[in-house]
């Protein structure tokens, strides 16, 4: 739960996080709205400990993105875009370099997390791997349709992804989607 400091106009993130440790968080909005730059963001402000869109302060930590539709060179120049935009010193660049891994998905590449039968992936059985080896502290999920897979796993696919934030490190989970009909994009917790 969120607030706002009077007078600043800056939110406090309770506990100095984004999204609480163990919780899953949505961020919705049209295709083309800046999702995918709004999460790199979010990626390099875990990454440093800096601050998303200079309202919310980041602990610092380590960020896995699995973008769907995204190969690894283009999330590499959004990220390299975002870097540049925010003019991160050298030390931020190496925190961004060495906190922030990308999982093995994009386009032409499986990222169901369950199979037509309800059994889990390699990509998630990975992701789940990779959360606790590194000590993940924010996963990121672009867009959730792509890891959703097979509609009659509904449940078992929501649970699936908050089990992903109830390993024992308690990684925050965000996953993005595209809506339709509103513009712009839209932050839910």
């Amino acid at each position: 739960r969120g607030g706002t400091e009077r007078g600043t106009g800056r939110g406090k993130a309770e506990g100095g996080v984004i999204i609480p440790k163990g919780k899953v968080g949505l961020l919705s909005g049209t295709w083309g709205s800046g999702k995918g730059l709004a999460l790199v963001q979010l990626a390099i402000a875990v990454a440093t400990g800096g601050e998303w869109f200079g309202r919310l302060q980041a602990n610092k930590g380590k960020v896995l993105l699995a973008s769907a539709v995204d190969d690894s060179d283009d999330i590499l120049r959004r990220m390299q875009y975002a870097c540049d935009l925010l003019k991160l010193s050298d030390e931020e660049i190496n925190d961004v370099e060495s906190n922030v891994m990308m999982a093995p998905t994009g386009p032409g590449l499986p990222s169901f997390f369950l199979t037509a039968e309800g059994e889990r992936t390699e990509l998630l059985e990975g992701i789940r791997e990779a959360v606790e080896c590194h000590k993940i502290a924010l996963v990121i999920l672009d867009p959730w349709s792509r890891f959703y897979g097979h509609n009659h796993n509904h449940d078992k696919t929501i649970n699936e992804l908050h089990s992903i934030a109830m390993l024992p490190c308690r990684p925050s989970v965000i996953v993005a989607h595209s809506e339709p009909i509103e513009e712009g994009f839209h932050w839910k917790a």
